[in-house]
């Protein structure tokens, strides 16, 4: 409801900026908050409303963020892509954004022995970013709790996977040349 909702007042020219829906990808981050519990951190991509939603942030404050207003949980500045809340420093609106900053949310658990991960929910389109096989070598060569969360539609923009992307599928072709387990 609050995806259509908000769909709407972006045709209506209520939101500014960009509106990147989360529909139909909702069971990807429901099942592995589900699974994790809350008590970890959460990065996401500009498709964020369904983590925030998720994370308990207020729906009003989700509203009121998304029309520009004050009250939002970013003041009404972040807009549709960088909803934000304890757990969730902000969506990103740079494809594969946020990888690294969740590889250095989890240098920091793993460091101070926290028994938190940092889970990182990114599209397929990022796979093919620089900053995904940077960060994938750290990750393995420090160990990082850091679970990276590929929500594949078969879509980067208006680029089909396959051209894309050499090797599927993607998280076992990528995984296995950092030595890093995989699940699909």
């Amino acid at each position: 409801e609050f995806e259509i909702r908000g769909e709407e007042a972006y045709l209506e020219g209520l939101v500014g900026g960009f509106y990147h829906s989360y529909i139909g990808q909702e069971a990807v981050a429901t099942a592995a908050i589900a699974c994790t519990g809350k008590d970890h951190w959460f990065f996401s991509s500009y498709r964020c409303h369904g983590v925030a939603l998720l994370l308990d942030i207020p729906l009003r404050q989700l509203a009121a963020e998304l029309l520009g207003k004050e009250t939002g949980c970013a003041l009404g500045r972040g807009g549709s892509m960088h909803m934000c809340g304890d757990r969730l420093p902000g969506g990103f609106g740079i494809v594969g954004g946020q990888i690294p900053l969740a590889a250095g949310a989890a240098f920091s658990m793993k460091y101070q022995n926290s028994s938190s991960i940092s889970m990182c929910f990114i599209g397929d389109g990022a796979v093919a970013q620089g900053v995904f096989h940077v960060t994938l070598n750290f990750v393995a060569l420090h160990s990082l709790p850091l679970m990276l969360i590929i929500e594949n539609n078969g879509w980067s923009m208006g680029t089909a996977l396959h051209r894309a992307i050499a090797k599927q599928p993607i998280a076992e072709s990528q995984a296995i040349s950092y030595g890093l387990s995989s699940i699909t």
